[in-house]
């Protein structure tokens, strides 16, 4: 059986949810956590992850807290440092 048009197969998709967030701070637009910052009237972890839900059959929420309706498999980062790279490491490891 194919897959429908437009899904991507055998692909995670990751979503970086974990961060100090220290560039966002002082933002007056909304909360310093970036994964529950608003975007187009949703928090942004839960937005990005729902679209990528549509196309990908695999999505990983990596690090941090996502918010509760974030669509994915959550995924711890990893040991060491707290960096960027630590949560592409995990979510490298998680993939299916």
């Amino acid at each position: 059986m194919s897959e429908p048009r437009g899904r991507i197969a055998n692909v995670a998709a990751a979503v970086l949810v974990g961060g100090a967030s220290s560039r966002m701070a002082s933002d007056p637009r909304g909360p310093a956590d970036k994964a529950r910052r608003p975007f187009a009237g949703e928090p942004a972890a839960t937005r990005t992850s729902r679209l990528l839900a549509s196309l990908f059959d695999d999505v990983l929420l990596v690090g941090g807290d996502p918010p509760p309706d974030a669509a994915g498999r959550r995924v711890a980062d990893g040991e060491g440092p707290r960096c960027a790279l630590r949560g592409l490491v995990a979510a490298l490891a998680a993939a299916r």
